[in-house]
């Protein structure tokens, strides 16, 4: 209904999908239930793009090997049904919804990811990805410069106070998104 009255554009799906080794099955029945609701969504409301967040966690990841075949699988699987992948900083392993700042979704941490999974999970995504958390102007241009995403999301580090951005920071990040080491293909800055 909420699709139906406001016509959006996008619409953005960030539940917690834990790349973590585990429960493989249980992983894949969760893929698949957000495949199917995707695909329900795209067959309904053509119009509006598909954005899906993606959990990668934060540096220093354990198994990082087993994570990004995990992480991999998930982009085989969603890349179809959606337009954008977004990628976000997992707390703990996915599993303990409460670790997260809002349970059972992912992101709004004000925490970076783990950026050589995300820089690989960029090289091999057939569709656009956006690199969130934690990033702001200090740390911009080293993140475009390592992951290479499609574009970037920032928020709580460009913030004066909860919720307020704030002008200076703004200008600041853009400054280092410009400063960044980058060749842009698509013609524009």
């Amino acid at each position: 209904r909420l699709l139906d009255y406001y016509h959006p554009d996008f619409v953005h799906f960030c539940e917690v999908l834990s790349p973590f080794p585990g429960d493989e099955e249980a992983a894949a029945r969760q893929c698949d239930t957000f495949l199917h609701l995707q695909q329900t969504l795209r067959e309904a409301f053509p119009g509006v793009a598909v954005m899906r967040s993606l959990s990668v966690p934060r540096p220093k990841t354990a198994c990082k090997t087993s994570v990004l075949e995990n992480l991999l699988a998930q982009v085989r699987l969603l890349a179809s049904e959606s337009d954008f992948f977004l990628l976000d900083t997992l707390r703990g392993n996915g599993r303990e919804t409460a670790s997260q700042p809002v349970a059972g979704f992912v992101g709004i941490t004000g925490e970076v990811c783990d950026w050589d999974l995300a820089a690989r999970l960029v090289a091999e995504s057939p569709i656009p990805v956006i690199l969130a958390g934690g990033l702001g102007p200090e740390n911009l241009s080293r993140a475009l410069e390592k992951v290479r995403p499609a574009a970037v999301d920032l928020n709580s580090r460009i913030e004066s106070a909860a919720g307020v951005k704030d002008p200076v920071l703004m200008a600041r990040a853009i400054l280092a998104a410009k400063r960044s080491n980058i060749n842009d293909t698509r013609g524009d800055s």
